[in-house]
């Protein structure tokens, strides 16, 4: 109860005692014949040494927790605490990271953990469990495939279903319709029934789709062509292709892609830099123009001009056939731009800023209106409301 650990000698009188931490040691338990596992009210794991005498290693279980047991099988430690049983491996503990966490119904949680583990929960009782009284589990996460988990008996549950179709880690998942609906790290959305297909209606018009990531933009062909099959699902003939990516060692905080999929800017910390893309031909990307500028808040390409916002704000034009960047407005101390958006004709600019501010830029004129962004908000609100 002292904190300290007394040994024994069964041949002699000698006692020899080691204080090991100033809390209780409430359990312990041999790892090997030469070294003990002891663990504290202060939620320390301790690995004693019985022929030094001294303590081997330290490991801290968390914050405010208390340890109260500890078993070992060779270097697999087992430590049971409030709510918590910790494994330490090679007296190194990996956290495990519940992702995900779902009620099946009253009496079962179930959990998704960074370890690629479903697990079943008693909530009311905190024991781990294996039977499902209901329904299903669609789990996905760092590996993309979507499994489906099955009761078929009362005692056993099994993966009866395996869907591919994300590339990379599955973020987000929700069920309707006996469909699963999936979205990650790729810029589609997945829905699951019969197969794995991208959700049509996110799909656009043009030929090439672009997603940016913090060091990277990649472009995707566009799919097209849809039919029915026999259960009435829509089945794209052609899914989208992963055509290039851009990656380099500066971030990109935006870029853009032009309408017709044949223009892409991207802006870094010091630069803009404009591509030309060529899809039909030998599928190659050629640069345009590089420019020096401040670190750019947002694009936007219409035609053969380039509209970018820096600062807090400065908006700039320039045709992406080359050219002097021209300033259409300053405007300082309004806050950086959060949205930027262009009337197809390129008079017209549209800003929103981090104050909640709009302005309404006309370039040829120079000229702004500026409104307060949650008037507009109130306004469609008792707008919809008196509808």
């Amino acid at each position: 109860l002292n904190g300290s650990v007394t040994i024994a000698d069964p041949h002699t009188d000698n006692l020899k005692r080691q204080q090991i931490c100033p809390t209780t040691l409430w359990s312990s338990c041999a790892i090997d014949d030469s070294r003990a596992a002891l663990v504290s009210h202060s939620a320390t794991l301790y690995v004693f040494g019985l022929n030094e005498f001294s303590v081997l290693s330290t490991l801290s279980l968390g914050v405010d927790q208390r340890l109260f047991c500890v078993c070992s099988l060779n270097n697999l430690i087992a430590v049971g605490a409030m709510d918590n049983i910790f494994v330490v491996k090679n007296n190194i503990r990996l956290p495990t990271i519940v992702w995900s966490c779902c009620f099946f119904n009253d009496i079962i949680l179930a959990s998704g953990d960074s370890r690629g583990i479903v697990s079943l929960w008693n909530p009311r009782s905190s024991a781990l469990i294996a039977v499902s009284c209901s329904s299903r589990i669609h789990a996905a996460g760092v590996d993309p495939r979507i499994i489906s988990i099955k009761q078929i008996v009362w005692f056993n549950m099994v993966c009866h279903l395996q869907r591919n179709g994300p590339a990379r880690d599955v973020r987000a998942m929700a069920c309707y319709d006996d469909k699963i609906y999936a979205a990650g790290e790729d810029h589609d959305i997945y829905v699951a029934k019969d197969g794995c297909q991208v959700l049509i209606n996110q799909w656009n018009v043009c030929s090439l789709r672009m997603t940016r990531g913090l060091f990277f933009v990649d472009l995707w062909t566009n799919g097209s062509s849809e039919s029915a099959n026999s259960t009435g699902d829509v089945v794209m003939k052609r899914q989208p292709v992963y055509f290039m990516d851009l990656r380099g060692h500066d971030t990109v905080p935006c870029s853009d892609l032009s309408n017709d999929g044949r223009i892409l800017a991207i802006s870094t910390c010091d630069s803009t830099t404009v591509y030309q893309i060529n899809v039909k031909s030998d599928q190659t990307i050629d640069l345009l123009q590089k420019f020096q500028t401040q670190t750019a808040s947002a694009l936007k390409i219409i035609g053969n001009s380039l509209f970018m916002t820096t600062g807090d704000f400065e908006l700039w034009q320039i045709s992406v056939n080359g050219g002097e960047l021209k300033r259409i407005l300053e405007q300082c101390g309004y806050g950086g731009v959060a949205q930027l958006a262009v009337s197809y004709c390129g008079r017209f600019v549209a800003v929103i800023t981090t104050r909640s501010q709009v302005f309404v830029i006309d370039v040829k004129a120079s000229v702004y209106r500026s409104h307060i962004l949650l008037f507009f908000i109130y306004s469609l609100m008792q707008y919809k409301y008196s509808i």
